[in-house]
């Protein structure tokens, strides 16, 4: 069925070339009752063009209804509409860390990059779910907050960098901290999964972190160990990392630093929180047990972002357009005839 807006548009494209036909009809009258008279003047005495001023107000209602048409089709105006679409979801919370040891080599093409392209390729199938990010390595910070506009999540994803956090180091514990205060704070809603994504590599390991909501924990890297690349942005250097902090070319150079995944750890973490741990650097499959989870989970009754819809209204331009016109067929032709009459009797 088509909608009020379109119908209007439609009866408009009518009314315009209706109006156009018409003011051509009356030039073409007008045109031919003239060389009737130069043909033989001797007529002009019995045809009448009627009064000069009510012509100029025809002439200008004319004009104003042709405009009216046309802005009718071309600029309709509109009104701002907030329309609020409702879904369900679980919110989805991963703590990534971001920490220097995250871009060994030993997952292909580095461990953050596998994370990367391990979430990039959910995403379709999270659709519907509020997802967030907190980064961390010496401390934690919101890096990108809960949203379900995926292509925005998406180029967060991409920015995700080992820089991005200026304390050195990989405090666990920190980052379970801030996912703490999110859930407490009612940020994060009933039903939630928090998805710890690192290599386990934290030198403090004072204690094991605890979580009130369902964990799911991603590891990342291998026991054996593997050299850390990096390129700096700033210099465009890159390399291999060594003990003393420079970069070398050479992955078998004997000064470069060998970072050792932890998944011990990582499953003691998920053990203390009665979550789960998948290694995805031997298991990329493993990634899917996450939709399995959440399709599982009872949902929040989530409100997308309002969007600001423009609801054309033809019918602003159109019905004075109707009107004037109906003024000149009928009110002004009438009053012309009655002239055309007055002045035969005279």
């Amino acid at each position: 069925m088509l909608s009020d807006s379109i119908l209007e548009w439609l009866v408009a494209t009518v009314l315009l070339v209706f109006v156009l036909a018409y003011g051509v009809y009356r030039m073409l009258d007008i045109k031919i009752i003239r060389q009737a008279i130069s043909k033989k003047p001797s007529i002009a005495s019995r045809i009448s063009f009627g009064d000069p001023r009510v012509k100029i107000i025809r002439l200008i209602l004319y004009f104003i209804v042709v405009v009216l048409l046309v802005g009718a089709l071309i600029f309709p105006p509109g009104e701002n509409i907030l329309r609020e679409e409702s879904s369900e979801g679980v919110d989805v919370l991963f703590l990534v860390d971001s920490s220097l040891s995250m871009n060994a080599v030993d997952a292909k093409p580095t461990r953050l990059a596998r994370f990367k392209e391990t979430l990039l390729s959910l995403l379709p199938e999270l659709e519907g779910n509020r997802l967030g990010i907190v980064v961390f390595a010496g401390s934690p910070f919101l890096y990108c907050p809960l949203t379900t506009d995926m292509n925005a999540f998406a180029d967060y994803v991409r920015g995700l960098d080992v820089d991005m956090v200026g304390d050195k180091g990989s405090d666990i514990n920190g980052a379970f901290d801030k996912a703490m205060k999110l859930i407490d704070s009612s940020k994060l809603l009933r039903n939630r999964i928090i998805v710890l994504a690192s290599d386990g590599e934290d030198h403090s390991k004072s204690s094991l972190p605890r979580i009130s909501a369902d964990l799911v924990v991603w590891g990342f890297g291998s026991i054996d160990g593997a050299p850390i690349y990096y390129e700096d942005g700033d210099t465009g250097s890159r390399g291999y990392v060594t003990t003393q902090g420079g970069l070398v070319s050479s992955a078998s150079d004997g000064q470069i630093i060998i970072s050792v995944a932890d998944p011990d750890y990582l499953r003691d973490i998920a053990r203390e929180n009665r979550g789960k741990y998948f290694d995805l650097t031997t298991d990329g499959s493993a990634r899917y047990k996450l939709i399995d989870d959440i399709q599982d989970m009872e949902k929040n009754s989530l409100s997308k972002n309002k969007q600001l819809l423009r609801n054309q209204k033809p019918h602003y331009f159109l019905i004075p357009a109707v009107f004037l016109f109906f003024i000149d067929i009928s009110i002004l032709e009438w009053l012309m005839f009655r002239i055309h009459r007055k002045e035969e009797s005279q």
